[in-house]
């Protein structure tokens, strides 16, 4: 059965990790989440994303996002009720796109690591059931301590 399952921060319920399983139950696809308070102002409710990292394990594809450009901001109640709406949520519109993150990957090989699978986390929630070729590019990367998309015949 599908489904997505959260791993929260225990007090602001910060989603730190997410993964998604597929029909067959197995893992297909981990988003996991750096965070900081951007907002002190809110105490623990002030975190906001600053860095995420998403694997799709299925393609072995890795993407990133870096959000360096958080701005508190004195929300007026009508921008409230249309921001914050759950059709506006939906559609995940960014308000303001004026600041341009800089940080940025320049070359593959110092681009970051696939997610840590965390085995001993939930063992009886999770299926960590990842095809051989993905499993044993992980292996390799635990290994080596940098990203491996080869993986020789003799290394599996």
């Amino acid at each position: 059965m599908p489904r997505l399952l959260f791993w929260l921060e225990e007090y602001s319920f910060f989603p730190l990790r997410i993964e998604k399983y597929g029909p067959d139950g197995k893992l297909i696809h981990i988003e996991v989440r750096l965070a900081e308070i951007f907002n002190p102002d809110l105490g623990e409710q002030g975190y906001g994303s600053l860095f995420t990292v998403y694997w799709d394990i299925t393609d072995d594809l890795m993407t990133y996002f870096v959000n360096d450009s958080h701005r508190v901001t004195a929300w007026k109640p009508q921008e409230i009720a249309l921001f914050f709406s759950p059709d506006f949520m939906r559609r995940q519109w960014a308000l303001d796109s004026s600041v341009k993150t800089q940080a940025q990957v320049h070359s593959p090989d110092l681009f970051f690591l696939r997610p840590a699978l965390e085995k001993e986390k939930f063992p009886e929630e999770r299926s960590l059931q990842l095809p051989a070729e993905i499993l044993a590019r992980v292996q390799a990367q635990e290994a080596a301590g940098r990203l491996v998309f080869e993986v020789s015949e003799q290394g599996r």
